[in-house]
């Protein structure tokens, strides 16, 4: 019954149970409540501004060292953009800093810029950080192969058949193993994905979400979705029309 269903929910809320994790960010929490359970995001903004750093800062790193130990969160990352060892860099590069107030990028880390290669003393302290990054992997699970949307889904059911057990002839309930974590699907981003089975780009995406919107209603899952808009919300005659809101059109693909 949905009412006790709903009843068993604010009782959770009374207890603190319903609060969200930290993004980092006060104001962006006073909006959304921070990464909560049961949550579809949608991260959508032109090429280049920050979506994939935006996204690993509040909702992967955030999370992340708020609950390296406690077993309230795990991450499964589907990077189309970056591979895994990049995304491990960048969040390193933020460890780094908060810890050690050093300032190491990713190009210096890995020593990619031109001229630069990383010192002995830079080299120690990265050394000192393997023990974190350890722990980051075991709530950390970065996916960086060519995705479609059934692979995705195949690897999000493996995923949560690891926290709980899904009951039903078709999986059409779910119990958690531990009922305080929350387990994030984050897809960076769905315009990269493979369309197969003679679906067009968009169907594929349309696919995927209606996969994780389904997984969401069964077990609670939340999930970041990045998209990346079209050309046309960044053209010159709409901005100097000021006609800068995004539209429906701009993340159809």
């Amino acid at each position: 019954m949905i009412a006790d269903n709903l009843l068993d929910l604010i009782k959770q809320g009374k207890a603190g149970r319903n609060w969200g994790f930290s993004l980092g960010l006060p104001k962006l929490e006073d909006l959304t409540d921070g990464l909560t359970k049961s949550t579809y995001t949608l991260l959508f903004a032109s090429s280049g501004v920050g979506k994939s750093s935006f996204a690993l800062y509040s909702y992967v790193y955030r999370p992340i060292m708020e609950h390296l130990e406690d077993d309230k969160l795990k991450i499964v990352f589907f990077a189309l953009e970056m591979k895994k060892e990049f995304i491990m860099t960048k969040l390193l590069s933020t460890y780094i800093k908060e810890t050690y107030n050093i300032e190491l990028g990713m190009k210096e880390i890995l020593s990619r810029k031109k001229g630069y290669t990383l010192s002995d003393e830079h080299f120690k302290i990265i050394q000192q950080c393997k023990p974190w990054l350890e722990k980051v992997e075991k709530v950390l699970h970065i996916y960086d192969e060519p995705l479609n949307a059934d692979k995705m889904y195949a690897i999000l059911m493996s995923e949560l058949k690891e926290e709980g057990q899904f009951g039903g002839e078709k999986n059409t309930s779910y119990i958690h193993n531990n009922p305080e974590k929350i387990v994030l699907g984050v897809m960076d981003h769905a315009g990269l994905m493979q369309p197969t089975n003679g679906r067009t780009k968009k169907e594929e995406i349309d696919r995927a979400s209606k996969m994780v919107v389904s997984l969401r209603n069964r077990t609670d899952l939340s999930i970041l979705w990045i998209m990346q808009s079209n050309r046309a919300v960044a053209s010159m005659d709409r901005q100097k029309l000021g006609f800068n809101e995004p539209r429906i059109e701009d993340w159809i693909m």
